[in-house]
């Protein structure tokens, strides 16, 4: 048997693999068979399955399982966690703990109220609304609404309170201050210097102006036009004030020392009012009136 015969029989038997010659390997065929080249009909057949095959197919790994030693932690790190149930009867018991300890504290004698401190504020009025407020519990005590009520009296214009644990409440009252002190029947009445009436007093001392009004009534209507022209009066003018008398309608008149008087009239043009008023009154005119600053009329009477 020739050797290219054998070549031809070993490529019959593995048709999986492409037969594939070296050119060394193809002259050696030939040179050893004689002939230049072989004829059609003598060439090897060649099955379809090795042009069509295929590389083989490659497994992938497989997935890494885990070791016993690894799945027994992973058991017990399950067990050792707090189921859900257990987790919100966990939370509930919390939540009443913590309820129940808020409810104590509103009934605990150490949180009674045994001190309050007052300061700026005085009066039968205001040591009777604090007096409700001794005894309690401190937890308990509104602050906001002791402070309410101190502030609506007559003679309190602001009120602060303030808690101290344990058993402490410390109080700040800012009391109006008289501005006015107008006359009444019996005395005068006090008018703060926001046009608020709120106490009456037997003397005008307290307050740096005293004024007289015609109706007692309309003594806040008056205040807040007549605020208006004291807080614009000139120095030169404010000193020499004895009264002030207001209308029903805000016009004002003052008396001055040496029995001197200005019509002032309502609160417009006031610092107008007041240069002439000055001008007029350096002139030694004894009575001027203002009330038309554009057109002053002046006596010397």
């Amino acid at each position: 048997m020739s050797r290219r015969e054998s070549l031809l029989r070993r490529a019959a038997a593995a048709p999986a693999q492409l037969l594939r010659f070296r050119p060394s390997q193809r002259s050696e065929i030939n040179s050893s068979s004689g002939d230049s080249e072989p004829a059609e009909s003598e060439r090897p057949e060649i099955p379809s399955e090795v042009d069509s095959a295929e590389p083989p197919a490659v497994d992938a790994p497989a997935a890494a399982r885990p070791t016993a030693a690894f799945s027994a932690a992973l058991r017990r790190t399950r067990a050792a966690l707090p189921s859900r149930r257990t987790m919100g009867w966990s939370a509930a018991g919390a939540a009443a703990l913590a309820g129940g300890t808020a409810a104590a504290l509103l009934f605990l004698p150490a949180f009674t109220v045994d001190e309050i401190e007052v300061r700026g504020g005085e009066g039968e009025d205001v040591e009777r609304i604090v007096s409700r407020y001794e005894g309690r519990n401190l937890f308990r005590l509104n602050a906001g609404e002791l402070a309410a009520e101190l502030a609506a009296l007559p003679r309190v214009e602001s009120a602060r309170v303030t808690r101290a644990f344990p058993d402490s409440v410390a109080i700040k009252v800012a009391e109006r201050e008289p501005f006015l002190a107008v006359r009444g029947e019996d005395g005068f009445i006090m008018v703060d210097d926001h046009g608020v009436a709120f106490a009456s007093d037997t003397a005008d001392s307290a307050a740096p102006w005293s004024v007289a009004i015609e109706s007692v009534a309309d003594a806040e209507a008056a205040a807040g036009p007549l605020l208006g022209i004291l807080r614009e009066l000139p120095p030169g003018i404010a000193d020499e004030v004895e009264t002030v008398q207001v209308t029903a309608y805000g016009a004002a008149t003052f008396t001055l020392t040496g029995e001197r008087t200005i019509r002032w009239g309502d609160d417009s043009e006031n610092e107008i009012k007041s240069r002439v008023s000055l001008a007029l009154l350096e002139e030694g005119h004894r009575k001027v009136d203002v009330s038309a600053p554009r057109a002053p009329t002046v006596s010397r009477r």
